[in-house]
C-alpha cells in the first residue's frame, strides 16, 4: 500500500513537471546535457562525479523528458506566430484592393493624423472596413450617429510609412 501511496506523489510530481514554464523545461534538459556530457574532469571540480556516475539513468531520462516536453510546449507557440505572421501579412495586402471611398476614408483619417474616427454606426465604408479587419470598433459607449472606429495598429504603421498603398 505504501508503494501505491509514492507510485500517486510520483505521478502527480509528474504532471506538476509538465506544466513548467518552455524556459524552465529548457533550463532543466541544459542541465541534463551538461551532466551527462561534460568530462570527469569537470565534474570533479564541481564534487558531482560519483553523483552523476550513480544515477546516470535517471538524469538522462529527466533530460529526454525536459526535452520532449519543452518540443511540445514550443510548436503551439511557434504555430501561433506563424499564425498570426500570415494574417496580418493578409491584412496588409487588402490595402491593394480597398474601393475607393475606402481608400478616402483611410487618406482622410491621415491627413488628419487620427487613428481614430467617429461614424454612424449604419456607415457601409466604415463596416467594409471593419469586415476586412481593417477598423475596429470601440467598446464602451457610442450611440448611432457616432461610433469610435480605430484603424488596426499594423495597417496604420503601414499606411503612415507608405502612402502609396492608398493610391
Amino acid at each position: 500500500c505504501v508503494g501505491v501511496e509514492n507510485l500517486m506523489e510520483y505521478i502527480e510530481k509528474f504532471f506538476q513537471a509538465i506544466h513548467l514554464a518552455p524556459r524552465h523545461l529548457f533550463g532543466m534538459s541544459v542541465l541534463g546535457l551538461f551532466l551527462l556530457f561534460a568530462s570527469s574532469n569537470i565534474l570533479s571540480i564541481f564534487g558531482i562525479e560519483t553523483i552523476v556516475n550513480d544515477y546516470r539513468a535517471f538524469i538522462g531520462l529527466l533530460t529526454l523528458f525536459s526535452l520532449v516536453f519543452f518540443i511540445i510546449q514550443l510548436i503551439p507557440a511557434i504555430s501561433k506566430k506563424y499564425r498570426l505572421h500570415q494574417y496580418k501579412k493578409q491584412l496588409l495586402n487588402e490595402l491593394y484592393s480597398l474601393s475607393k471611398e475606402e481608400k478616402v476614408l483611410l487618406l482622410y483619417c491621415l491627413a488628419n493624423n487620427q487613428k481614430t474616427i467617429s461614424l454612424p454606426i449604419s456607415h457601409s465604408v466604415a463596416n467594409r472596413l471593419k469586415s476586412k479587419g481593417i477598423l475596429i470598433m470601440s467598446g464602451g459607449a457610442g450611440n448611432m450617429t457616432a461610433w469610435a472606429y480605430n484603424i488596426n495598429d499594423d495597417i496604420w504603421e503601414k499606411i503612415k510609412q507608405d502612402h502609396s498603398v492608398l493610391s
